[in-house]
């Protein structure tokens, strides 16, 4: 299968370096769309952009370690990447990161944290009604 020109030209920023290009062609490996779907291949990309410091990634890496999608599912690893997304403000990490308190999954559980973080997402208008999808 040959890569349309749109992918290539992602594929060549992102081989570059672009933390943004890296973690879109991610989600086009985890999606499917316009790529074959490889959740390894997904994660890989993921990775390098969440490894810059980009907070979409590191919150979708997260993802993939509490689901275990492309990597064995580790919920302390999925708390630390949701941790790096949340403390640059991403709001979905925040409310992931409240979960995972409540939880006590990949940390003790902690209703104090829980509702703190929780509560940080709600103010940038997020709520997930209990759980994460």
């Amino acid at each position: 299968m040959n890569e349309s020109d749109e992918v290539a030209a992602l594929r060549a920023k992102a081989n570059a370096g672009d933390a943004e290009a890296q973690f879109n062609l991610g989600v086009m490996y985890f999606g499917g769309q316009g790529v074959p779907q490889d959740d390894v291949e997904a994660v890989s990309w993921t990775r390098k952009a969440a490894d810059q410091g980009y907070a979409a990634a590191q919150n979708t890496l997260g993802n993939a370690y509490f689901k275990g999608r492309g990597v064995p599912q580790d919920a302390v690893q999925a708390v630390s990447w949701y941790r790096q997304a949340a403390d640059q403000g991403l709001a979905d990490a925040k409310s992931r990161l409240g979960f995972m308190y409540f939880g006590g999954q990949g940390v003790p559980q902690d209703d104090v944290q829980a509702v703190e973080w929780t509560r940080k997402a709600a103010e940038q208008g997020l709520f997930r009604g209990g759980r994460l999808s």
